[in-house]
């Protein structure tokens, strides 16, 4: 299963997961108008979703239209970020590309352009940043910086790097994940 199909999964998933808490459990106003917030943010992201990769607008997602949307996909990815042009992206072709989204996801997120995202902002997004603004402001200053956001991001990487099973530089390097044992043998 690819990385779309998977993300879809787990959108449709969340929903549903949402919807059957919410319904079984009572919330007070606050609480069910967290839920129907993130309801409303994951029904768009689907829609989105949708949209982008259904370009025959059957309602359904098929192999053709999912692989047509990966390769336009990857060749945007490759035009913008491939600046040798030989169809891979390097590792410093990488930390554009990364650097980029984060600036692009800063941007979309500082809503009133003043170089910090507030907490008030930080609650408008359909992600889970509004609850983790605490751990993310690491001055305390009650705002955060793109410096704060990509202290963040880097260490996220790090952490899933080591669960996919490459160079894990929280645990002081070494090769740690999914099917490796310590004594360089496969685990089955």
């Amino acid at each position: 299963m690819n990385k779309t199909s998977k993300t879809i999964l787990v959108s449709i998933s969340s929903l549903l997961l949402i919807a059957a808490v919410a319904q079984a459990q009572s919330l007070n106003p606050a609480q069910q108008a967290s839920v129907d917030k993130r309801l409303a943010c994951l029904k768009q992201r689907i829609a989105k979703r949708m949209l982008k990769f259904d370009t025959n607008q059957d309602g359904k997602v098929d192999r053709s239209e999912r692989k047509a949307a990966f390769a336009a996909r990857k060749q945007a990815m490759l035009a913008k970020y491939d600046l040798d042009r030989d169809g891979v992206l390097s590792k410093s072709e990488r930390a554009a590309k990364r650097k980029d989204r984060i600036n692009q996801r800063f941007s979309k997120l500082d809503t009133n352009g003043d170089g910090q995202i507030s907490v008030d902002e930080a609650a408008q997004s359909c992600g889970p940043l509004g609850r983790w603004f605490k751990k993310l402001d690491t001055d305390n200053s009650g705002t955060l910086s793109l410096a704060e956001l990509e202290a963040k991001m880097q260490a996220h990487k790090m952490h899933k790097r080591g669960k996919r099973g490459r160079w894990h530089k929280r645990s002081g390097g070494g090769f740690a994940g999914h099917g490796h044992r310590q004594g360089g043998g496969h685990a089955h």
